[in-house]
């Protein structure tokens, strides 16, 4: 097994640098041909086939298969015919003909524009930014107006996750408007209060409690807040468009 495989290396080998020569020497014939060409209006035929078969008999080329043709540009008069006919891989060699075409109808200093097309980042970076002004932002503006409106600690007024609930209901109010559905906003405030409800008749059933005083003020601000915010953003999405 060791054997064959450093055989079918070799071969590999072997066949890289014929391909590469061929590569080489087909560019240089063209080179060659062009001039030979010209100079077969002058000496005939034969020196044009001569010259050609001269190029093709390199021995880098043993074992490979070669097509030539050379036709007479003006008239379509065939002038040397060689293996035309047979069918081959051309591989990368179609880029010489390729690249003699872009030249001759493009011109050497022509330059292809690429444009790139997607999503505009700019318009995310307004969303983002947006959001986190309603969320974080927003969760130390609501405390902070809470601490000047109360004239004593919270005490048993805090309400559990509300500083969570806070924030979420901050991102969705904001994200509504951004995302053209205000009515995300009643939305909110319908399952905000549902879910609250039974934790405020608990605290003080037989009057009125201050976890509801509290639970009213910082949801205005809060949605207040977040209002200001997703208008903030509305306006620097249409600034952008």
């Amino acid at each position: 097994m060791s054997v064959d495989t450093h055989r079918y290396t070799r071969l590999v080998r072997k066949r890289t640098l014929i391909t590469g020569a061929v590569a080489v020497t087909a560019a240089t014939a063209l080179g060659i041909a062009g001039t030979v060409v010209a100079q077969a209006q002058e000496t005939g035929d034969e020196a044009l086939a001569d010259a050609i078969d001269a190029i093709l008999s390199d021995p880098r080329l043993t074992d490979s298969q070669v097509g030539v043709v050379v036709a007479d540009a003006n008239t379509g008069e065939v002038l040397y015919d060689r293996g035309g006919d047979q069918r081959a891989v051309p591989a990368s060699n179609t880029k010489l003909a390729t690249s003699a075409a872009a030249l001759e109808l493009l011109g050497e200093d022509y330059t292809f524009t690429t444009e790139a097309v997607g999503a505009a980042p700019p318009e995310d970076g307004v969303v983002a930014g947006a959001l986190v002004l309603s969320v974080l932002v927003g969760r130390w503006v609501t405390g902070l107006v809470l601490r000047r409106v109360e004239s004593a600690p919270p005490g048993n007024g805090v309400l559990r996750g509300g500083t969570w609930i806070g924030m979420l209901e901050r991102a969705a109010i904001t994200g509504s408007i951004l995302a053209g559905f205000p009515e995300g906003i009643a939305v909110v405030l319908a399952v905000k209060g549902l879910g609250r409800y039974p934790e405020l008749r608990e605290s003080h059933p037989d009057r009125r409690s201050p976890a509801a005083e509290r639970f009213i003020i910082g949801t205005l601000i809060s949605y207040t807040w977040a209002g200001a915010s997703a208008a903030l953003g509305a306006w620097g999405l249409h600034a952008l468009g």
